[in-house]
């Protein structure tokens, strides 16, 4: 038999068997009030039981204590029963703790009302009646919750722009290294706002900088759990993973971040670092999969870069120009290692050759000595007996020794032959070891960049134009990278450099179709600097960017008036 009381399922139903019972070693006085005991007899009794030796212990809720045996209980149901004041109070307690949690007022009277239809004689009918008519109010007047509490819509853009902007001074002192003022004001929001997006991403970088990686972890891990469809935080988490070697976790974390921001360049620069610098198994499905995902999402990200004249290379980009030198530079290695090592292999085959000959000729020495010495013997042993030297013998003899003499000089000439190869291969054996150890190739950085909130902005999906002077993008809370209302300029204004492009992708197009086309802008942050795209108006250039000052560089913001009539 099991009681469900609201949404949280806490009764625990078991029939107790005498079998069962006798297993229990013991059991201790129940925590929650007003049990339902069954015994037998179809009895049902509210209150505790204990065991006390053969015999169970029931306090009821009303009345005195009474003893029954093991088997006269046949099941226990923890908690009060439905339909019960008890019943009730718990409910209305369990029902006001997620109330606290739930942000959309509907949902609170529709739940409040249900409680009120199921408990009409509720102990909580006073309290449950009030919460009621304010969530009601709180309906009628329209108004959102914000950082815990009820506030009207225009309360709420209000704190949003005051913590947006606080949370801007927080940025701007953290890109100047004042980490102590960046903390100090990133907790103001956070105090108000503890589950503020862009504050938790800005303190959780000034704690990195600060090297309080834990406290970083925390607030990175509390902005996944805020908005865990922002890759931000999950490119920070992965980061946070890699400096505690938790290379399997920071690899997961990025698998999170690539399918939110696969056209981050920042992102996908991180993840070629990152799975260079494994340095666990990369057989596992984990890096396989992420490998795979990145590679797809890179082979896209080059194309677009292709048209900017930037060519990935290792973990950053280089230049079409420097790409080209470094290609051949690459090429050229390959080509030196490949002759390199034909050169070891004829040099490994000539020793062998030499090798060959040395045997083949110590062998002719050997035989050549042998017969010389049989040949003195026999001729020393004809001159004892004839008193006169042989002298066919001894033509023997000189012919012998003649190549004798031939072949000593032919091996002195193998070992000096030899002992050239053996020292040349040693010292190719040198030239590869510097080439294994410092190799040409796509060179890697091994830099993970930390993320800010202003560094990926997601652009709307479809940007429809709106009238002149109406309100255009509204940022989404929490996202600093947008003003709060961008009113479309009319011309020939300057068009303001914030309202051009809004990470990677143009606005200005949807506004002003058949004007002029501006192209995808890319972020200012490769180190080896390069200039974004001019796009054209009427033949004629209309913006001019740059960005000569590299990493810490970006646009300037400069933008041409379009001229009236033209």
């Amino acid at each position: 038999m099991i009681s469900q009381h609201g949404p949280t399922v806490r009764a625990w139903a078991a029939p107790l068997a005498l079998g069962l019972c006798v297993g229990v070693m013991a059991l201790s006085r129940a925590v929650s009030s007003a049990d339902q005991i069954s015994l037998t007899g179809n009895r049902v009794v509210s209150g505790t039981l204990y065991r006390q030796g053969d015999m169970y212990v029931i306090q009821p809720d009303k009345g005195p204590a009474f003893k029954v045996p093991l088997d006269a209980v046949t099941g226990i149901v923890m908690g009060p029963a439905a339909n019960t004041p008890a019943a009730a109070q718990q409910t209305w307690r369990m029902l006001q703790s997620e109330i606290t949690e739930l942000s959309d007022p509907k949902k609170i009277i529709a739940m409040t009302e249900a409680y009120l239809k199921k408990y009409p004689h509720s102990p909580s009918l006073a309290l449950a009646r009030q919460t009621l008519a304010k969530y009601r109010q709180i309906q009628a007047k329209g108004w959102v919750k914000f950082g815990g509490h009820w506030v009207s819509p225009a309360r709420r853009d209000e704190l949003l722009a005051s913590l947006q902007a606080q949370t801007a001074v927080a940025l701007r002192h953290l890109k100047a290294g004042q980490w102590a003022a960046a903390r100090d004001q990133t907790a103001a929001v956070l105090k108000v706002f503890p589950e503020f997006y862009d504050a938790l991403i800005v303190n959780g970088v000034v704690q990195y900088r600060m090297g309080n990686i834990l406290a970083a972890r925390r607030d990175f891990h509390q902005a996944v759990k805020v908005a865990p469809d922002q890759p931000v935080a999950w490119n920070d988490l992965a980061i946070v993973a890699f400096r505690q070697r938790l290379e399997p976790e920071a690899l997961r974390d990025y698998g999170s971040a690539l399918p939110l921001a696969a056209g981050s360049r920042m992102l996908l620069d991180n993840i070629a670092a990152a799975l260079h610098s494994y340095q666990r198994s990369r057989t596992t499905v984990l890096y396989k999969n992420l490998a795979r995902s990145f590679h797809l999402a890179d082979a896209q990200m080059q194309k677009r870069m292709a048209r900017f004249g930037l060519y990935r290379y290792g973990d950053t980009w280089v230049t079409k120009a420097q790409f080209r030198k470094l290609r051949q530079r690459i090429q050229a290695y390959h080509q030196a290692k490949v002759a390199l090592q034909t050169q070891y292999n004829t040099a490994r085959r000539d020793l062998d050759n030499t090798e060959q000959q040395l045997q083949q000729v110590a062998a002719q020495i050997s035989n050549l000595t042998i017969q010389i010495v049989n040949l003195q013997v026999q001729q020393q042993f004809y001159a004892t007996q004839t008193g006169v030297y042989n002298l066919g013998t001894q033509l023997l003899i000189n012919n012998y020794s003649t190549q004798l003499n031939a072949q000593q000089a032919l091996q002195t000439k193998l070992l000096r032959q030899k002992d050239a190869i053996i020292a040349a291969m040693q010292q190719m054996r040198r030239v590869a070891h510097k080439m294994q150890t410092h190799p040409v190739q796509a060179q890697y950085t091994g830099n993970q960049q930390l993320m800010l909130p202003t560094d990926l902005v997601p652009p709307p999906a479809k940007p429809k134009p709106p009238a002149s002077g109406s309100t255009g993008f509204v940022p989404r809370p929490g996202l600093i990278g947008l003003p709060a209302v961008w009113k479309l300029p009319a011309l020939p204004t300057p068009i303001p450099a914030a309202a051009l492009v809004q990470d990677n992708a143009p606005l200005l197009p949807a506004y002003y179709p058949g004007f002029f086309t501006v192209g995808p802008i890319y972020p200012p942050y490769q180190p080896l600097g390069y200039p974004f795209c001019h796009r054209r108006f009427r033949g004629k250039p209309l913006f001019e960017m740059g960005s000569p000052m590299g990493r810490s560089g970006g646009w300037n913001g400069q933008v041409m008036a379009l001229p009236r009539g033209k």
